[in-house]
């Protein structure tokens, strides 16, 4: 694992290996409300409190809209464990399952006094750039733990990266 400092975020660099997320998902626009509604609803109905309650860390997936004009991604609310598993604790018909290759990850730390925001102003991409990586897209999804429930908290977001050429 390697550790640096950019913009004031501390960014890891841990190999990582086959990982399965399994969790609850929706197509949303990046409008700054979409994905608040849908964690609202989970909250609201007990799924979000489940799922911290039977795993700990709850993590928010974007991936791909999967060729929808309705929709800029795909938010999945989701724990690292098999769907067959959190399926016990939030019975639904309708979990959704990311599945993560072996892989590199830029693990970012935004401590409580950070903002979230100023990274994403930052850009991950460019300061993943900044250091010789590049996004992994046999992975293609990205995910972080900055969630409504927890603000004030710090927050950890991680990309999957490869050497850039």
């Amino acid at each position: 694992m390697s550790e640096c400092v950019s913009h004031g975020f501390i960014i890891e660099i841990e190999h990582k290996p086959e990982r399965i997320f399994a969790g609850v998902s929706r197509f949303v626009k990046l409008n700054g409300k979409d994905i608040f509604e849908f964690l609202d609803e989970l909250n609201s109905d007990g799924r979000l409190a489940a799922l911290e309650g039977a795993f700990g860390q709850i993590w928010v997936g974007l991936s791909g809209n999967e060729g929808r004009g309705d929709a800029d991604c795909r938010c999945t609310v989701c724990v690292e464990a098999e769907a067959d598993r959190v399926r016990e604790v939030i019975p639904t018909a309708s979990l959704y399952r990311l599945c993560a290759v072996e892989s590199d990850w830029a693990i970012f730390h935004v401590a409580p006094e950070q903002s979230p925001k100023r990274l994403h102003e930052i850009g991950v991409y460019n300061m993943i750039a900044q250091i010789g990586y590049r996004f992994n897209w046999r992975v293609g999804f990205h995910l972080d733990n900055e969630h409504e429930w927890s603000r004030g908290q710090g927050m950890t977001f991680m990309l999957p990266v490869e050497k850039a050429e």
